[in-house]
């Protein structure tokens, strides 16, 4: 009786096509993937902000990381996951790539740059900021 023999080399060529596989695909999910801390809440504790620690990257004065926004008190909106660019020395923000959900399961996605915005002082970006610009 005879067996199959795979030929020399064939389960690591496997590997490493799985491996790329993986290395493609992953970045796809990787928002989803996020373990996300409280930031903060606003005053009526109606919007839980979150941050996805390990999204934070710093390049000169800015931070990029992304953060979500839960909210409990609207009837169809749910939450909104974002990628958010910081200036720190500028005190300003810019919402890079935004998905809303809605409380139904459909989401929206913008995918084009905001405008920035100047960080007011106790507001939930004052927050991200004190955090994530030391």
């Amino acid at each position: 009786m005879m067996r199959d023999r795979k030929a020399p080399g064939s389960s690591l060529k496997i590997l490493t096509i799985l491996s790329v596989i993986a290395c493609v695909f992953l970045p796809c999910f990787a928002s989803n993937a996020a373990e996300w801390v409280e930031v903060t809440r606003n005053a009526s504790g109606t919007v839980i902000y979150y941050l996805d620690a390990e999204s934070v990257r710093h390049e000169g004065d800015k931070v990029t990381f992304w953060d979500k926004r839960v909210v409990s008190d609207d009837p169809d909106f749910k939450e909104l996951r974002g990628q958010t660019e910081m200036d720190c020395r500028e005190t300003r923000y810019r919402t890079l790539r935004i998905t809303g959900y809605d409380r139904k399961g459909s989401s929206f996605t913008d995918q084009e740059p905001g405008q920035w915005q100047h960080i007011d002082a106790n507001s939930a970006m004052a927050v991200f900021q004190s955090r994530l610009c030391q």
